[in-house]
């Protein structure tokens, strides 16, 4: 009889053993935050603000830094200049060719023979048009030709002629490509979207709250998610809801500005105020990082997912 019993005890104490086990698990892992390395300017010996990151096919990494084009290929940082020793506010990568475009100037780096790297202007080929207080802020690409976007105008490029464009109407606050569209933010009015010569409206700004989007973030062929500077998100399918997260009420305070999807289907919020977060695809916050846990800068001001997954923060002060 005492062994008959004895057994069913262990069995039930096994079972809660195995329980809780599982149960510290899952803490654990709701718990997971990942490794941050921080960079500083005495690191890579360059400016301490950086403003976008891109990648090459070999894995270098790219970004847009306060003295020029920084390149990191993991052991050590480059800096690149470009004319007038500008800041590099925005970078693209195609191919073998890295985009550039800074105050007045745009144009691409690209390995010579010797394996150095070398700038091209493209600006310098524009005729009949003064880049006076032009800034390239953002580069995206559709159907083959890329586009250099300032706040007043836009340059087309598709290999062999550079157009320039202006429309005193209609002047851009961002460009994005999201599905293979491009889709653009006016200046103090509404969301269009671009089909390469010209801006077809879809609505009004009254629609995400009289504000600006300042990232979009896929969400299936034919709809995405509209993040905004300080009105949450909102998701696209023609018609336009709000997108209900955890962190409304901190992304309507901090001032968001960039966001970016991980390989793995997260979402990453860059914020100017209070560094960045992490949501999962229903809008549950996974995680924070900050000035008070690990993060060395709260102002980002350029998100990248890299091909390993690794999410590159390009900040006010350093980079991550």
């Amino acid at each position: 009889m005492v062994k008959n019993t004895i057994r069913p005890m262990l069995f039930k104490r096994w079972v809660v053993c195995l329980l809780l086990f599982i149960l510290f698990i899952q803490a654990r892992a709701s718990s997971f935050m990942p490794a941050v390395t921080n960079y500083l300017a005495k690191d890579y010996e360059a400016g301490y603000q950086n403003w976008a990151c891109a990648q090459g096919s070999n894995g270098e990494m790219f970004f847009g830094n306060s003295q020029g084009l920084l390149v990191y290929d993991g052991y050590r940082w480059t800096l690149h200049k470009v004319p007038g020793n500008h800041i590099v506010r925005s970078v693209y990568v195609k191919e073998d060719r890295i985009y550039v475009g800074a105050f007045e100037e745009f144009g691409y780096f690209k390995y010579s023979e010797a394996g150095t790297l070398r700038y091209h202007s493209l600006s310098k080929f524009l005729k009949n048009f003064p880049m006076e207080n032009n800034e390239i802020w953002n580069i995206v690409e559709l159907d083959g030709r890329i586009y250099f976007q300032s706040f007043s105008a836009w340059f087309s490029y598709d290999g062999k002629m550079v157009r320039a464009f202006r429309n005193r109407q209609q002047q851009p606050l961002y460009f994005y490509n999201q599905n293979g569209h491009i889709y653009t933010q006016m200046i103090d009015e509404g969301f269009y979207e671009f089909d390469g010569k010209e801006f077809h409206h879809l609505f009004p700004r009254s629609k995400v709250n009289d504000d600006n989007v300042v990232a979009l973030l896929p969400d299936g062929n034919n709809s995405f998610l509209m993040v905004t500077e300080n009105n949450g998100l909102f998701r696209y399918t023609g018609d336009i809801t709000p997108w209900k997260t955890d962190i409304d009420a901190e992304l309507k305070k901090q001032r968001v500005n960039r966001a970016v999807m991980t390989n793995d289907s997260i979402f990453m919020i860059g914020t100017v105020l209070n560094g960045i977060y992490a949501i999962d695809r229903k809008g549950h916050c996974l995680w924070h990082f900050n000035l008070d846990n690990r993060l060395d800068n709260n102002t980002v001001l350029g998100l990248f997912c890299d091909k390993d997954n690794n999410v590159w923060a390009a900040l006010d002060d350093g980079i991550a």
